[in-house]
């Protein structure tokens, strides 16, 4: 039997979007709750090197509609090899303190050799090496920084402190896309921006903000006491809730910004999925976000 049976007017594949989307979830809620543990944690690493690579493999694909060409599988395997090196240096800065700095100095290498390497082929080096600078800081940077958030208080007495983080912002984040998509779709009439993104509402957007609130008000009501030292204002997740809310919101639309320029309507083809930026999006502007907050609050955090 098809999914798509069971399809409506109003929801569309809503079927297909909620069996993946299931599968996935339980797949990275294992991971995230098993991340700690040294085989599963390099499970996750390359899972997320793999979805950076992929990430930025798309963003190439919309930027060759405009260029004609770009060096889509260089940036992906850059993008590869400097997320799974940032995943050693942050899992195990304990013991490889020096790490953290070797992978910086490989991307920057790699954007150089990149350079030299773009003087061969039409468009030259400022469009193609722009094109790569930004797709990295786009997508690799940000899951970067959500390595630092999951593993930030490994060194700790408290290291699950960083996978209950992680699990905040996904939650969060991904409550907002889940709430919007749904009030949006049976409720929405005015559409915030349909030259964008013709899906979005006003509905939507709020609603969104207000599911993101009341996850976060679902945290802050069980977060756990021995975390009470660490999280020393325990309120500021609730307007951290609204917060990312926004920035789900947004993230999303700065991705819609870029497929209606290429004319895609996803970033790729994956079934009831679209692409990996599809899926992403909206926390590649909230993970900065919290990492930026938890950097000036919580001292104890590495931050590298």
């Amino acid at each position: 039997m098809k999914l798509t049976k069971f399809k409506t007017p109003i929801y569309g594949d809503l079927f297909q979007r909620v069996v993946v989307h299931s599968l996935v979830l339980t797949f990275l809620v294992l991971l995230l709750y098993s991340s700690l543990f040294p085989i599963t944690s390099l499970a996750l690493g390359f899972t997320l090197a793999l979805c950076g690579s992929i990430g930025t493999y798309e963003y190439g694909t919309m930027a060759k509609v405009k260029l004609g060409y770009t060096y889509r599988t260089y940036s992906a395997c850059g993008s590869f090899i400097f997320l799974l090196m940032s995943f050693f240096a942050i899992r195990w800065h304990p013991t490889f303190p020096n790490l953290s700095l070797l992978s910086w100095v490989f991307l920057f290498s790699w954007l150089v050799i990149h350079t030299f390497q773009s003087r061969k082929r039409s468009p030259g080096p400022i469009e193609t090496t722009g094109i790569t600078l930004f797709a990295i800081m786009y997508v690799s940077i940000p899951l970067r920084l959500f390595l630092n958030i999951l593993y930030g208080f490994i060194h700790t007495e408290e290291p699950f402190l960083g996978v209950w983080w992680a699990s905040f912002l996904i939650a969060v984040t991904k409550g907002a896309d889940i709430f919007g998509y749904f009030f949006g779709k049976a409720l929405g009439q005015k559409k915030i921006s349909p030259e964008i993104s013709p899906n979005k509402t006003i509905v939507g957007f709020v609603a969104g903000c207000l599911g993101a609130t009341l996850i976060s008000i679902l945290f802050f009501l069980q977060v756990p006491s021995r975390f009470n030292h660490y999280i020393t204002m325990p309120g500021i997740l609730i307007f951290l809730g609204i917060i990312l809310g926004i920035s789900s919101f947004f993230g999303d639309i700065i991705e819609s910004i870029f497929k209606r320029e290429a004319r895609m309507k996803d970033s790729n083809r994956l079934q009831a999925v679209g692409g990996i930026l599809d899926t992403l999006d909206s926390l590649l502007l909230s993970t900065p976000i919290l990492y930026v907050l938890l950097a000036i609050t919580q001292k104890t955090m590495f931050i590298g």
